[in-house]
């Protein structure tokens, strides 16, 4: 099964330091910057990401391709929550909702997707960036895993969240 990524985007330029490139360049650097990013992203992983803006579009959502990505832009009336929310029950693959809006965050949760915080998805993007440069710099062995790991098992439910979560 497939990891889709569904993304709260105004929620991620907030929280991160794109607000910084939103408030010097305007509303549209930010969603470009950040579209930017998720895109050199979705090379390294491979995910289908879905970002979500709040309405530019009058009677229906609209919808286009980026970089790669699905980016969907809500109708007026329709909020980018709602939206995320339908697109939750939609999915037949395993959904990661990424937003650190907390009704949000209950209401995906109930609906069986697995939640990322956007701050964190942040630190994410900057780790893969990172190891991109890191694997293209480094030629020598990977270290060996260490012995044993902890002795005690996580509940089923967290082990199933970490599994996830790790292939971001």
């Amino acid at each position: 099964m497939a990891l889709h990524l569904i993304i709260d985007g105004y929620n991620l330029i907030r929280t991160t330091d794109l607000v910084q490139a939103e408030a010097e360049e305007g509303l549209a650097a930010g969603r470009d910057r950040l579209l930017t990013e998720l895109a050199a992203y979705r090379r390294l992983r491979r995910h289908q990401i879905t970002v979500v803006f709040d309405g530019a579009a009058p009677l229906r959502a609209q919808t286009s391709r980026e970089h790669g990505l699905k980016v969907v832009y809500t109708p007026v009336g329709r909020t980018a929550d709602q939206h995320i929310i339908k697109l939750v029950e939609a999915s037949r693959d395993q959904v990661v909702v990424v937003s650190s809006d907390a009704e949000l965050c209950r209401s995906a949760e109930a609906r069986g997707a697995e939640i990322i915080l956007s701050p964190e998805f942040r630190q994410r993007l900057a780790l893969a960036k990172l190891t991109e440069i890191g694997a293209e710099s480094d030629d020598q062995e990977r270290p060996s895993k260490p012995g044993k790991g902890p002795s005690r098992r996580l509940p089923k439910r967290l082990r199933r969240r970490t599994r996830r979560l790790d292939k971001l």
